[in-house]
């Protein structure tokens, strides 16, 4: 656990990244458990490149989070 880190955090998975590394799906849990304020999202039709390979979609996810999470 990261105790010290509080502040929201997406928690961004790429729908497709198991056919690059199979471990991907594993970090993305440990950030789950690590990190007492995380909000998981799957992006689907991309891997590691998420913001060029489902660009739209990525960008309406972090809208989202942001526009709950405003930065003061």
């Amino acid at each position: 656990r990261v105790a010290p880190i509080t502040q929201p955090v997406l928690n961004v998975l790429g729908g497709e990244s198991a056919a690059l590394w199979d471990r991907f799906s594993e970090v993305y849990g440990l950030m789950q458990d690590w990190l007492p304020n995380t909000e998981n999202f799957v992006l689907p039709s991309a891997a590691h490149g998420l913001m060029m390979q489902n660009p739209s979609g990525m960008a309406e996810q972090l809208a989202a989070f942001l526009k709950r999470h405003p930065i003061d």
